[in-house]
């Protein structure tokens, strides 16, 4: 299974699924670092997961929302391996 992002608004993006064997933990993790080493360029990160997963990422602004999807899912797929 591959992870499910939406793009809520221009300014905040929506992780429903993550691929089995992946934590939010970790993923937030994975997220946070990314953004520091420069490869996204985030505001916020909320976990809102307790039955269903629900990962809400801020962006900072003049960010596309599509480039930073794209950038995600590269970070979810090798949290996975």
């Amino acid at each position: 299974m591959r992870a499910r992002i939406e793009v809520i608004d221009k300014k905040t993006l929506s992780i429903k699924e993550i691929p089995y064997g992946t934590t939010t933990g970790s993923l937030i993790e994975s997220i946070l670092k990314a953004n520091e080493k420069g490869k996204i360029t985030i505001k916020k990160v909320v976990a809102n997961t307790a039955k269903e997963v629900e990962i809400l990422i801020e962006l900072t602004p003049h960010v596309s929302p599509s480039v930073t999807v794209d950038a995600l899912y590269a970070i979810i797929d090798c949290e996975c391996y």
